[in-house]
């Protein structure tokens, strides 16, 4: 009943506000982000226009990017952050960044393919360095647009989420990655790293992770 209430209340919103109302794109830490035809919510276009978005992770990011960094970036929801870092990082960098959300890829895809060094997956992060005994066994994408929360248990990987999981080894053999930042957010992973070590890569020297402890 209450998802129903917040898509309901979403749909007045966006009924109620026209497209026109907001400008065309934003600057956020002197990157451009386009605003006015993304599929955005109405709360989620508000904060950004006010620059509150993530503003406590982008505050911390700002002393360890570096150009030529390479980064990890593993719940990567609308992009914003993911371009944030791109952009710091520059062309001589490298970045994966990983986002369970169907639409969210299909939605941030086209802008940031604005930078050739960021790698952006469809696909569901562990955050550890070899998938557990813990497998996918569900994905709520009805909680709000910026990103659903993965359902952890026991058992076989359902069908469609096969070759969709990646843990840390799988990124970084797959893309070449040499990550010296990992950057996590992921609702519902804190049940993963409960039961497994992280063990990153010797390579790692700044993690920034976002807890939601709202969920537990």
């Amino acid at each position: 009943m209450y998802q129903k209430l917040l898509l309901f209340r979403r749909f007045i919103l966006q009924f109620l506000v026209p497209d026109i109302f907001w400008p065309e794109e934003i600057s956020i830490d002197g990157v451009s982000v386009p605003l006015r035809k993304m599929k955005y919510s109405f709360g989620t276009k508000w904060i950004l226009t006010k620059g509150q978005y993530e503003a406590e992770e982008r505050k911390l990011l700002v002393p360890i990017l570096k150009q030529g960094m390479q980064v990890l970036e593993m719940g990567s929801s609308i992009g914003i952050v993911t371009a944030i870092i791109a952009d710091k990082i520059g062309s001589t960098g490298k970045m994966v960044a990983i986002e369970a959300a169907d639409s969210l890829v299909s939605n941030s895809a086209e802008w940031l393919s604005r930078y050739p060094h960021l790698h952006l997956v469809n696909g569901f992060a562990f955050p550890v360095a070899e998938v557990p005994a813990l497998d996918i066994a569900g994905f709520d994408e009805v909680r709000g647009n910026l990103g659903g929360v993965v359902v952890f248990g026991q058992g076989t990987v359902p069908a469609k989420y096969n070759n969709r999981v990646w843990d840390i080894n799988r990124v970084c053999r797959d893309y070449n990655l040499q990550p010296e930042l990992l950057v996590v957010d992921i609702e519902g992973s804190e049940v993963v790293l409960a039961t497994q070590p992280m063990q990153c890569p010797a390579s790692v020297r700044f993690i920034l992770m976002e807890f939601h402890p709202g969920l537990y």
